[in-house]
């Protein structure tokens, strides 16, 4: 197996010129930064997306916002930072993305580490449910062909 190598988007500028110098400068798959302020899921022509991805052989990876606050003390803004990261994973299996990337961001200072953690494992696995349900089979990258 070869190594792949990919580029990741800027989401502060138009979405499918990245597509199309991604593709042109021979890299294997592009890693979406899936954020505002132009590339959260809504704002992206899914269709385009896809059409310019295939033209140029490309495979993607779904690369979540660095700034979803999971380990944050309320637990309506756990929620929401949750719900984001469902439509993130709703948003690559659209795509085919095998993959979806998030950041661990650490937590507040009242939490422990492991207050963090456990946090972070309760979202993974929901998050995993989720995949399973919709069909996304395997885990931790292992296999990816992009």
């Amino acid at each position: 197996m070869r190594m792949k190598l990919g580029a990741m988007t800027n989401p502060a500028l138009e979405l499918i010129p990245q597509i199309h110098w991604i593709g042109k400068n021979g890299f294997d798959f592009v890693d979406l930064a899936l954020e505002p302020p132009l590339a959260a899921p809504m704002d992206i022509e899914k269709e385009a997306l896809v059409s310019a991805l295939r033209g140029h052989h490309l495979g993607v990876i779904v690369h979540t916002s660095p700034h979803l606050p999971v380990a944050n003390l309320h637990r309506a803004v756990r929620e929401t930072a949750k719900r984001e990261m469902s439509l993130a994973l709703q948003f690559a299996v659209n795509v085919g993305s095998p993959l979806m990337t998030l950041h661990y961001l650490g937590g507040p200072a009242p939490y422990t580490s492991e207050m963090v953690l456990d946090l972070y494992v309760h979202l993974l696995e929901a998050l995993c449910r989720e995949a399973e349900e919709v069909g996304v089979k395997g885990g931790l990258g292992r296999g990816w062909s992009g």
